[in-house]
């Protein structure tokens, strides 16, 4: 909550500092529009705390609606005081949002779980499911069948917290988030507090003693993976501050299998070949600015990149990247040595990491090395995989495919200039946005509204892209085929990532909307990928769905699990762009808020820095086609300075604590008109409270 009064600013050394008379700060929009933190907090597990039970909302048949007598039930599943309850017929309990932990009753000390078969459910009220621990299997659920005939105590799940009780999952103190984000959009604000819990479901442990891990998923793999899974850990930083940063460098120590090796898994040892952990690092250490992530990581880092990474490099500039530990690799299924966009791009992004890093250790001579790295591999880029005629690069040499994770990385990571990025998103919104015949037409229709798909057409029989046979090869490492099924509906078999709509792909298409300024597109990409997944339960972000929206785990796919940390991109994405917070230096010691709301009235939140929270809300005046005013209040930590850039014209007056600092071009030397962004920015922000107001 921002504080109530803040001093009028003053320019001291070229900095708006705090002094003099106080004045009133505006009432928060939030505070106007009834919306509380709490509320959409008590939708999902961050509402959890250690040793409270978690109780059951309603009894529901097999179709999720509440039973008659629900209301009963629950009531009698709820009673703690030694009274039980005897159900004449199976019975599916409802707590209302996913919950984690054991199940525990009085009376089964012996068993901790439940000695009756079949009695945990797996996602939904139409499947049955299991518990097992001995394994190292912890279990998420929403559902829980309760058996006929058999007394039972109380019902509930009890969120575990203690790393000495394993599995855990950490649990966030007093259910009191350290970020926050609200808007205008209740939805959006349903997605936040959605991505926060899927994120947090996700940070665990599962050996006792040891502290917590980023896991791909409390469901199905339970392993550490600094792979696709890192690029949504930015959530974790923006939702929870200080209280994931020692999850990540315990994520990151447990990685490092030697000086110059890191794993993709901690669970099967396989090799890091890419850039991806030297861009996942240059991210930890961009937004905490930590000095011990430097010197635990920063030499391990430079041998694994120039060793392994650079090592791969190929005579003609692209890099070669084989992920899986037998060719060929899902991303290029017509070659074995994997020299997809995607991955060149995730090697640009670590070329760009390392430079980072090595600025923070004050070596610019290395870090210009590193950029000259990335220039080069720009280059080769653009010459061999951009097509003109598409207006957008393709997969691999080769390739007739246009995917939108690699394309939206090089808007999103600069590797596209300007004129290439618009010319990118155009063809994501008018192809991998949109429904594609792959039966009559062979044509993109109406825009898809369950999401967007990783590829602008499915991999099928006949493609020039694909050779089955390379999908057709067992990967006995698990047991199991890629499987391409006969169509973009079967999900038969093991289904390709292609075939899908996959929300980690998805998150880097927002992020290219808004890089790119394109704010209504990557507003409505969150509507309509989380959206859907709100929509259709339970209350945290699952790995993927088929193509019209329907979640993999009801198809039965290996891809099957509703709480996915992947998926949870979406949450940073929501404060770094729509709110508009994200660090300029290394620890937000300096900072910039730059919303991108589209058509929102308004939105509101807090980012934890390491320097302590920097809050931050906006609002405008007017209906949207005719917006007369805006107004921006910031209240940063001790020790930052920062600017904004307001989405406002350049015309009209702008006042900051109440002292005119534009009118219609006219500026003093804290403001100035980006063309580029077409925006009004303010600079030389101090710490403490500022309203910023621009009318017409």
């Amino acid at each position: 909550m921002l504080v109530a009064l803040v001093a009028v600013g003053v320019v001291l050394g070229g900095v708006l500092t705090t002094a003099g008379p106080a004045v009133v700060l505006p009432t928060s929009p939030a505070r106007q529009a009834g919306e509380a933190e709490s509320h959409y907090i008590a939708q999902t597990s961050l509402s959890e705390v250690p040793g409270r039970l978690a109780t059951p909302v309603a009894a529901v048949d097999a179709t999720g609606r509440p039973l008659p007598d629900s209301a009963s039930i629950v009531a009698a599943l709820r009673a703690e005081d030694g009274k039980t309850v005897t159900l004449r017929a199976p019975t599916i309990v409802d707590f209302g949002h996913l919950v984690a932990g054991v199940y525990t009753r009085p009376g089964a000390t012996a068993d901790p779980v439940s000695d009756v078969a079949g009695f945990f459910r797996t996602t939904d009220p139409g499947e049955t499911g299991r518990l097992t621990l001995a394994d190292g299997e912890w279990y998420v659920a929403r559902y829980v069948r309760l058996p006929a005939h058999v007394p039972i105590d109380v019902v509930g799940f009890r969120f575990e917290a203690d790393p000495n009780m394993v599995p855990a999952t950490m649990a966030v103190p007093g259910g009191k988030m350290p970020g926050a984000f609200l808007a205008s959009d209740p939805e959006l604000t349903r997605i936040w507090y959605s991505a926060a819990s899927t994120m947090q479901l996700s940070m665990m442990t599962t050996t006792p003693g040891e502290g917590y891990q980023f896991f791909d998923s409390p469901e199905r793999d339970r392993s550490l993976w600094l792979w696709y899974d890192a690029s949504a850990d930015d959530t974790a930083y923006y939702a929870f501050g200080g209280l994931a940063l020692p999850v990540a460098m315990h994520s990151y120590q447990a990685a490092r299998s030697g000086q110059k090796a890191f794993v993709v898994s901690s669970s099967d040892d396989v090799p890091d070949q890419n850039g991806f952990t030297e861009r996942d690092l240059g991210a930890l250490y961009a937004f905490y600015g930590d000095p011990s992530i430097l010197g635990q990581f920063y030499s391990g880092l430079e041998g694994h990149e120039a060793s392994v990474v650079s090592a791969l490099r190929r005579p003609d500039g692209l890099y070669r990247t084989n992920i899986l530990p037998v060719p060929p690799s899902p991303q290029n299924p017509a070659k074995p040595d994997d020299q997809s966009l995607e991955n060149q791009l995730w090697d640009y992004a670590g070329f760009l990491g390392m430079a980072g890093l090595a600025d923070g250790r004050g070596d610019p001579v290395t870090a210009a090395g590193f950029r000259r790295k990335a220039t080069s591999l720009k280059d080769a880029v653009n010459r061999y995989l951009w097509d003109p005629t598409k207006g957008a690069f393709v997969d691999f040499v080769g390739s007739t495919h246009v995917d939108e994770a690699g394309n939206s990385m090089a808007v999103m990571y600069g590797l596209a200039t300007p004129r290439q990025s618009q010319s990118i998103l155009a063809y994501l919104h008018s192809h991998n946005d949109r429904v594609y015949d792959s039966t009559t037409t062979g044509t993109w229709g109406a825009v898809n509204p369950a999401g967007s798909t990783d590829f602008d057409r499915p991999f099928l029989p006949g493609d020039p892209d694909l050779d089955v046979a390379d999908w057709s090869a067992p990967f006995t490492q698990w047991g199991w085929d890629w499987g391409m099924g006969s169509g973009p509906d079967d999900f038969g078999q093991q289904y390709n990532y292609n075939y899908s709509l996959v929300p980690w792909a998805e998150a880097f298409e927002v992020q290219a909307d808004f890089t790119a300024g394109d704010d209504a597109a990557g507003i409505d990409l969150i509507d309509r990928a989380w959206g859907t997944m709100l929509r259709l339960g339970p209350s945290t972000f699952y790995e993927s769905s088929r193509y019209d929206g329907t979640p993999a785990y009801e198809l039965g796919s290996q891809h099957d699990t509703v709480v996915h940390r992947w998926a949870s991109g979406v949450g940073a994405l929501l404060q770094q762009y729509v709110l508009g917070v994200e660090p300029t230096r290394p620890g937000f010691k300096s900072w910039r808020v730059e919303p991108h709301g589209a058509t929102l009235r308004w939105v509101q939140g807090r980012v934890p820095t390491p320097e302590g929270p920097l809050s931050a809300w906006w609002r405008w005046a007017g209906p949207s086609d005719a917006r007369r005013g805006y107004t921006m209040v910031v209240s940063a930590p001790g020790g930052t300075s920062g600017e904004v850039a307001l989405p406002v014209p350049d015309r009209g007056a702008v006042l900051v604590d109440g002292q005119r600092v534009w009118t219609s071009h006219r500026h003093g030397a804290d403001a100035r008109w980006d063309a580029a962004s077409r925006r009004v920015v303010i600079s030389g922000l101090g710490a403490g409270g500022h309203v910023i107001t621009w009318t017409r």
